[in-house]
């Protein structure tokens, strides 16, 4: 416990206060069962034991065993110990960054419950999954921009999020995309509802 109160107080002036205590909360969440030990006695196999039986994500772990790491480099500094039982116990976990796209049977699910509670977003919904549109992309289509002679949705803007307005879609050009029947005809449903609501 010493040991990390010590290096608590060491980083106290050299990160945010947000920082310190979210480090100050995680370590000591994590140790308090080894509060009583000597610092000497914690071996290797323990901080292993440890990083393994917390039940959290991969991510989580990682910064145990960094901060563990540290806290023992200090105390190897200071001299009260001369090996560092977390070295090499951080395991950065690998990212993922695959985007996994939702599969038909639960698009149709979200769409079925979206009309069911009469979800606000679900014409939304409907229009980005059937025309392929990013999702700001559908949130920048107008009843304007429907070209009912040619049956085609003109894709004219998109909503910028980091910016908080609407801006040209990502590609930088305006495209036409086809309507089929099943979108034809939601559309129409919508403009009458609309309608009766004016």
């Amino acid at each position: 416990k010493v040991a990390i109160e010590e290096y608590l107080k060491d980083k106290r002036k050299k990160i945010k206060l947000e920082t310190y205590l979210s480090r100050k909360s995680l370590l000591n969440k994590n140790t308090k069962d080894w509060f009583l030990l000597p610092i000497e006695e914690i071996t290797y196999d323990m901080v292993i034991k440890l990083i393994d039986n917390l039940r959290t994500s991969d991510s989580h772990k990682y910064d145990v065993a960094r901060f563990l790491s540290q806290v023992f480099d200090l105390q190897i500094k200071k001299r009260s110990i001369s090996v560092n039982p977390a070295e090499g116990v951080a395991q950065k976990p690998e990212r993922n960054d695959e985007l996994v796209a939702m599969s038909s049977l639960e698009v149709k699910k979200l769409l079925n419950y979206t009309q069911k509670i009469s979800h606000d977003w679900h014409s939304i919904f409907f229009l980005t999954y059937q025309l392929g549109l990013r999702s700001g992309e559908g949130l920048g289509l107008k009843f304007s921009d429907i070209d009912w002679e040619n049956n085609m949705v003109n894709i004219r803007r998109a909503w910028k999020k980091k910016q908080k307005n609407y801006g040209l879609p990502k590609n930088g050009k305006h495209r036409k995309i086809p309507m089929n029947s099943q979108v034809k005809s939601f559309i129409n449903f919508v403009d009458e509802e609309t309608k009766k609501r004016k």
